[in-house]
């Protein structure tokens, strides 16, 4: 069982246990909440619904997924930093080349947070029918087999160490089952500063990310292009590369970047995890 947040009895630790169990699985059934979270499901089903009537949460058919009111706060958080009008341009041109869906994160801790995306025709079915896209989620395990999530966790090798300090969790029959082979690939993404996922965290999806440096030399944002496996352009990763360059002069310095993730430059090597 995972524990999102510890419970500490109140209503607002019930409330955040909740909304950290959904940040981490995107979309989340009643069941699934209850036992990551570690609270009765009777309590889970009044918090929920509860966060749901406020616009934290939104319900459907697949389950509990974060709301609105979670991105209007964190579109507020990042919007300082990642004006829209100078921002939006590069992704939307990134989409438009590459024809698959093109999203721009930034990078707030150990969370992703979406500044923008941009979605056409042909993806925006299948992009409703996984829940939409998650308004941010918190890094985990299972994005050591994500392009966004490798960008970033070569530059945190303390988080890796931790991730596979208990071994490494495969996500699909794609995924790398070596710790060795895995640690390569994050060496790789961090020297190039870009990523190239096949299969590894969903099967039959593929994504390429880069990384976003900010004014401050660490690690702002995400920016890559993702979808079904065969229609993504693996082969042209430099549209990716071009829009990082292109976004990071617009990027505004935080008010406060300590603790960041991705806040040093030593990339993660075989000496970084437990044997």
């Amino acid at each position: 069982m995972v524990v999102a947040t510890p419970d500490d009895g109140t209503v607002v630790g019930r409330a955040l246990a909740i909304a950290d169990a959904v940040a981490v699985a995107r979309v989340a059934t009643l069941a699934q909440l209850a036992r990551r979270t570690g609270l009765p499901k009777a309590t889970v089903h009044r918090v929920a619904h509860d966060l749901v009537a406020r616009g934290v949460l939104t319900r459907d058919d697949a389950g509990f997924a974060l709301g609105p009111r979670l991105s209007r706060l964190g579109a507020s958080a990042t919007g300082e930093r990642w004006p829209a009008a100078e921002v939006m341009p590069a992704v939307q041109e990134l989409h438009e080349r590459s024809r698959t869906m093109a999203f721009l994160m930034a990078v707030d801790d150990q969370r992703l947070v979406t500044v923008g995306i941009a979605v056409g025709r042909a993806q925006a079915p299948e992009l409703r029918r996984r829940g939409g896209w998650p308004a941010q989620m918190r890094l985990s395990p299972a994005d050591l087999f994500t392009a966004s999530g490798r960008v970033v966790l070569a530059r945190s090798p303390e988080l890796v160490e931790g991730y596979l300090r208990t071994g490494l969790r495969v996500r699909t029959p794609h995924s790398s089952r070596s710790i060795a082979a895995l640690i390569r690939e994050l060496a790789r993404a961090h020297d190039d500063g870009v990523a190239v996922e096949r299969d590894e965290h969903s099967e039959g999806w593929t994504c390429v990310a880069a990384v976003v440096p900010g004014p401050d030399g660490r690690i702002a944002g995400v920016v890559g292009m993702c979808g079904r496996t065969g229609e993504v352009p693996t082969d042209r990763a430099r549209w990716v590369t071009a829009a990082a360059a292109e976004l990071a002069p617009a990027v505004r310095r935080p008010p406060d970047a300590a603790g960041q993730a991705g806040r040093g430059r030593r990339r993660v090597g075989p000496a970084d995890h437990a044997p």
